[in-house]
């Protein structure tokens, strides 16, 4: 017979077990899968028995149909990379991707050489036999957390071409496309070097040619001996990027290079890598590397089908690779075309937050088309070789579906790139909108330092409603290149915004260091509240363009001059109000200020050493003929040649209307620790003068 008791006992029986069934699932559900450096992907993904591969872990991530976050640990150590990781599959929980400890895991996409065998005293040799295979090749190095330089000459510096032509077939009847052959004539002792080399001997040596804002890098196909030419051949080359008499260019990847401490070579012949030490390094306790794989990740959805959801935190990425392809790597604007370590394609809030991407091969990270909500915070990102992150695509998309908008890179250090393609960015914002790029610290690229816009002239633009704010950006350019910008801006972009930033020390090769640089049709921008200095053509230069607001501004200090306008046109360029010109040396104004049709009213122009001179003419006719309102007279701040631009006294900047800014608000925020990381050191700051030849 049943009681009551029996009754009670087995609804409670049933109750625990159902309890239990709840409790597993939700914890299966909730999957924390870990990964170890000396874990195995044949391995559940259990602290007991954890994966190895990102890869493993995000497939399992992704493999259950539960909403609940997947936690992914990651174990403290390095992970040496043969491959990358690639979804494909839309996500359908959200996932974190962390450090199980307060130390960051590294990354790493290379292996490690330690075979190494001694030549002579400072020639080193290691053997790779997966290269003479021919399924193997790297164009970096690493020894020591630093990037070896692959044999070259000259050694530092440049040549120069003395005489260049270009002969143009058509490649078929049925095409468009032509095929070029240059042959480029150097001077006897330039290219004596070469005299024993020919393609096909010892590798084939390549060409890294700079033009105005370019670098391109091609396989020399043919060396004549007799006339100090070489020959390079693939597609025609276009007007804008075709190199000159008196571009400059160096020789690299061949063994006759290879004559200087800190340079490499690898000979695919013998499989040999070679490098010459530096003095202080012992080879036997090197941490030297060559890298394995191009891409950490790509995350590739589509329209209506985004992987989404996904955040790393406190990871270090750490070599990728870049190889010039066999056709040659052709001049493009900000290295627009080549890849990242990190790639996000229709993906959406996909964030990394304190982690490293460090000696990258191309950019570190490029958030592509359709990328919405993408995050890039208290990130560092440090030795690449060209640029430091990418957002949106140089193709005009057809639908705004497909543009990306809406992502944030703020309080990052991006700093040392172009140190494969020179043309590279710190931040690259293309056909993008709705963007944020805050409170970074930018710095030792050989081109821009944020380049926003991709339209040149007038017409339809993705590129609106971003800003850029707070940003410190200095030490570009390096004497490298041309026609370029602190930020440069391209195209119509109606709510765009450059507001708050600090610009100094911006050296251009032959012409175009500025530090705002409104280029061709750059129109309805709002420029307000920045310090620019010390910039080797200008603080301000618009090429052209309509309706932008330039006010409140302190420009100071340029080599050649303070302010530019390039070219008048029939409607109103700019609005030009309320801001601090100040100089020591050079003009105060050149191009066509005194034609050109804008609003200019209420500002302070001012001269430590000479006389102001603006556009060759007097400061009594600029303000008869141009601005009845300029003032000329000591802004009387404390100490702006040792860069300190604060007021002793406002009374001059109110009568102009100036409201002073808190310009020590640009750069990164938050520990000692992080923004002392962001600071230049001395050693760079002189190094820097020095190129330039300050």
């Amino acid at each position: 017979m049943t009681t009551m008791y029996d009754i009670i006992y087995n609804c409670r029986r049933l109750l625990c077990v159902a309890l239990v069934a709840i409790i597993s699932i939700t914890a299966t559900a909730q999957s924390y899968i870990h990964l170890s450096p000396y874990g195995n992907d044949s391995n559940s993904g259990t602290k007991e028995a954890p994966l190895f591969s990102l890869q493993k872990a995000l497939n399992l991530a992704v493999s259950t149909t539960s909403n609940d976050t997947a936690y992914i640990e990651v174990a403290a150590g390095d992970y040496y990379l043969e491959s990358g990781a690639c979804l494909t599959a839309p996500t359908t929980r959200p996932i974190v991707v962390r450090s199980a400890s307060k130390e960051k895991p590294r990354f790493i996409g290379g292996r490690k050489i330690d075979n190494w065998e001694q030549l002579n005293n400072s020639l080193f040799y290691a053997y790779i036999p997966e290269a003479v295979w021919g399924d193997y090749t790297f164009e970096q190095f690493f020894i020591n957390g630093r990037r070896a330089t692959l044999a070259r000459t000259p050694n530092s510096g440049f040549y120069k071409i003395k005489n260049i032509e270009e002969s143009v077939t058509e490649r078929g009847k049925n095409t468009k496309e032509s095929f070029a052959a240059m042959r480029i004539e150097g001077d006897s002792s330039d290219l004596a070097i070469l005299k024993d080399v020919w393609a096909g001997e010892n590798g084939q040596p390549k060409v890294s040619l700079f033009h105005k804002w370019n670098n391109a890098k091609m396989h020399i196909d043919i060396i004549n001996k007799e006339n100090n030419t070489f020959n390079i051949a693939g597609r025609k080359w276009g007007d804008h990027y075709m190199p000159q008499s008196g571009s400059r260019y160096f020789l690299y990847d061949f063994r006759h290079a290879l004559d200087t401490v800190g340079e490499w070579y690898m000979d695919y012949t013998n499989g040999n890598l070679y490098y010459i030490r530096l003095p202080e390094e012992e080879m036997s306790s090197a941490d030297c590397v060559i890298p394995t794989i191009k891409k950490f990740i790509s995350f590739k959805g589509n329209p209506g089908k985004e992987i989404e959801n996904i955040s790393f935190k406190n990871i270090s990425f750490q070599v990728s690779k870049f190889n010039v392809p066999r056709a040659g790597l052709y001049p493009f604007q900000g290295a627009a075309d080549i890849g990242a370590a990190i790639e996000l394609y229709y993906a959406k809030n996909i964030s990394f937050d304190n982690c490293e991407f460090v000696h990258c091969g191309a950019y570190a990270i490029w958030i592509d088309r359709g990328c919405s909500d993408c995050k890039v915070q208290g990130c560092l990102i440090e030795d690449t070789g060209a640029g430091g992150i990418k957002i949106g695509n140089p193709v005009m998309p057809v639908d705004f579906a497909s543009v990306a908008k809406g992502n944030i890179i703020d309080n990052n250090i991006i700093r040392g790139g172009g140190k494969e393609v020179a043309s590279g960015v710190g931040v690259l914002l293309m056909h993008s909108s709705d963007n944020s790029i805050t409170h970074n610290d930018i710095a030792n690229f050989k081109y821009s330092g944020i380049s926003m816009g991709w339209r040149w002239g007038y017409g339809a633009s993705a590129a609106k409603n971003n800003t850029i704010a707070y940003n410190h950006i200095h030490h570009l350019g390096w004497g490298e290149l041309s026609d370029m910008g602190g930020i440069y801006t391209l195209g119509e972009a109606e709510g765009n915004s450059i507001t708050g930033n600090v610009i100094h020390d911006i050296a251009s090769d032959s012409y175009g260091g500025w530090g705002i640089y409104t280029d061709e049709g750059s129109s309805y921008i709002t420029i307000k509240n920045n310090l620019v200095y010390r910039c080797h053509d200008g603080a301000f230069h618009q090429h052209y363009g309509k309706e932008n607001i330039v006010e409140n501004n302190i420009f100071a200090f340029g080599n050649k001059y303070q302010i530019q306008l390039t070219k008048e046109e029939e409607h109103n360029s700019f609005t030009f109000k309320h801001n601090i010109i100040l100089q020591n040396g050079g003009r105060t104004a050149t191009g066509k200020w005194f034609t050109a049709k804008m609003d200019i009213a209420d500002n302070i122009y001012w001269n430590y050493g000479d006389t102001l001179s603006f556009c060759g003419r007097s400061k009594e006719e600029w303000k008869l003929q141009r601005e009845k309102s300029a003032r000329f007279t000591d802004p009387l701040m404390r100490e702006p040649l040792a860069d300190d631009f604060s007021f002793k006294k406002k009374r001059a900047a109110r009568k102009i209307g100036f409201k002073p800014f808190d310009y020590s608000k640009a750069g990164v925020y938050g520990s000692d620790e992080w923004r002392r990381k962001a600071q230049e050191s001395n050693d760079v700051h002189k190094e820097f003068q020095q190129r330039i030849g300050r």
